[in-house]
């Protein structure tokens, strides 16, 4: 596989910006939730994008491929808001996705797992503009990402929680991404996590008030959770057979 974690290549994702389209979720997916006027755009990002992660964990067991790059195009203006250079990351396989997923023909179902499998049976899986390299890379950041708001959630009062947010996006990424990374390349990542802001000022950042951080930002932040995890895990099932983990 084209090694996506050498040194220049990761930093350049991380640092590089990539201006990704953010599609909008159907309304009639959406119209049960009524978000907050009070949230940001960054705010809202988490919902819409927990909508697509629902829509994309088809029944079957399967992954909708379409689904899956609208709710990680989705995200980006809440990944601008932890600062600390995930965005560009998730958005340079954003971009290889669209070249896939993001066909003309709108009526057409792509499966990440079969995209994955012709691709394998054509000796192009390592590839580094593949479907599979770049939905690898997306699912192992936003299994961070969901370690991120697990470890946020376990806290009974994020309030009072004495961690700051750099430790627990850190810690996250030590039981998450980290391990995909070489010895060069986790020291940089780890430094460009210290930019997260504090707790305070990101949740304002996405719009809620204090005396909302353990009713609705907990509730978004679990339902995101729920909805990427469900993602995921068929992710996992579909590399499995290759012997590449999340």
């Amino acid at each position: 596989m084209a090694n996506f974690s050498s040194l220049t290549d990761e930093l350049g994702f991380m640092l590089a910006k990539a201006e990704i389209a953010t599609p909008e979720p159907d309304k009639a997916e959406t119209s049960e939730r009524e978000p907050s006027q009070q949230l940001t755009a960054a705010g809202e990002a988490l919902n819409a994008s927990a909508t697509w992660f629902r829509a994309a964990a088809r029944d079957d067991g399967a992954l909708d491929g379409r689904a899956f790059l609208a709710a990680t195009s989705a995200l980006t203006p809440w990944l601008d808001s932890l600062g600390c250079g995930i965005t560009s990351m998730v958005n340079v396989n954003v971009a290889k996705l669209e070249t896939r997923f993001g066909a003309d023909d709108a009526f057409e179902e792509i499966e990440v797992g079969a995209a994955v499998a012709d691709e394998a049976s054509r000796g192009a899986k390592d590839d580094d503009d593949s479907v599979f390299v770049a939905s690898l890379w997306n699912a192992r950041i936003l299994s961070l990402i969901g370690r991120l708001l697990e470890s946020v959630l376990a806290c009974a009062d994020l309030a009072t929680d004495p961690r700051t947010l750099c430790e627990i996006i850190t810690a996250s990424y030590e039981d998450t991404l980290a391990r995909h990374h070489n010895w060069a390349v986790r020291p940089a990542a780890k430094a460009l996590l210290l930019m997260t802001p504090d707790r305070a000022d990101l949740l304002a950042d996405f719009g809620y008030n204090k005396n909302e951080w353990n009713t609705r930002a907990r509730s978004d932040f679990a339902e995101f959770v729920a909805a990427v995890e469900a993602c995921l895990g068929r992710l996992a099932a579909i590399y499995a057979p290759y012997d590449e983990a999340i």
